[in-house]
């Protein structure tokens, strides 16, 4: 998908968006959101940091998958910037903080669904 620049608007309502993280259990990676949550207004472009670390005595590559939910909202979650575009490659025991940069779109407060949901989760 192609990653959109900005929103060309910000609204005063607010949306904390939670940051949780899995790893799969044949990975030997540590890998975590560094902040729990960022709470921020519809429209205005957030950052937060995943921190990902090699535990193992070889090199790994990664490639991260991400959710958002509720599903409803998914399709007003906009990545500008994400680690999970492309692979990672940790050297062992290598450590390394991951940005993801976003914006809630707008028209989340136009449609009926979401008129009470006020947290949306990414995982990863």
């Amino acid at each position: 998908g192609s990653a959109a620049l900005s929103s060309s608007k910000t609204l005063d309502r607010q949306i904390t968006v939670q940051f949780t993280a899995t790893t799969h259990r044949d990975l030997p990676w540590r890998f975590k959101p560094l902040q729990h949550s960022i709470t921020l207004k519809i429209g205005e472009t957030g950052m937060a940091y995943y921190w990902a670390e090699n535990t193992s005595n070889q090199p790994i590559i990664g490639m991260a998958t991400y959710n958002v939910s509720p599903d409803k909202a998914a399709p007003y979650f906009h990545k500008i910037a994400c680690f999970c575009f492309e692979e990672q490659k940790l050297a062992p025991h290598q450590g390394m903080e991951m940005p993801v940069l976003f914006f809630i779109d707008p028209a989340y407060v136009e449609d009926p669904q979401l008129k009470n949901l006020n947290t949306i989760t990414l995982s990863y």
